[in-house]
């Protein structure tokens, strides 16, 4: 493994500095482990990423793999190692170019979400 920094001339702000940065990753690569800079991870958790990201790489329902979820009941998953949640969180995520790319650049369609139901399921 190898980390690549990379500087710029000056501060693009934080939309173009983010997707600017996980788009040439992403466009390099063919995937990415993206996450927030003030994260405190376990000593796992690229292991994890990069083992979710070979786990379901050829599964077409599943978008990203992440490495938070907030609380949520478990009890009907109990004899599972993996449960499927219906929302990325950006704290800590890993993907592919292709799902990446039929998502970005990102539509907020909350409103939509919440008129209809969705987010109350």
């Amino acid at each position: 493994m190898s980390v690549e920094l990379v500087f710029r001339q000056g501060n693009l702000g934080p939309a173009k500095s983010i997707f600017g940065a996980e788009r040439e990753i992403i466009d390099l690569h063919g995937k990415i482990i993206s996450m927030e800079d003030d994260n405190l991870t376990s000593s796992n958790f690229l292991s994890f990423m990069n083992s979710g990201l070979e786990y379901f790489k050829d599964e077409p329902s599943v978008y990203s793999i992440c490495g938070y979820c907030p609380p949520v009941d478990l009890t009907p998953n109990l004899n599972s190692d993996i449960w499927f949640y219906p929302w990325n969180i950006s704290w800590g995520y890993a993907t592919w170019k292709h799902k990446y790319d039929l998502l970005n650049p990102l539509i907020n369609n909350y409103e939509q979400l919440k008129e209809n139901g969705i987010l109350k399921k």
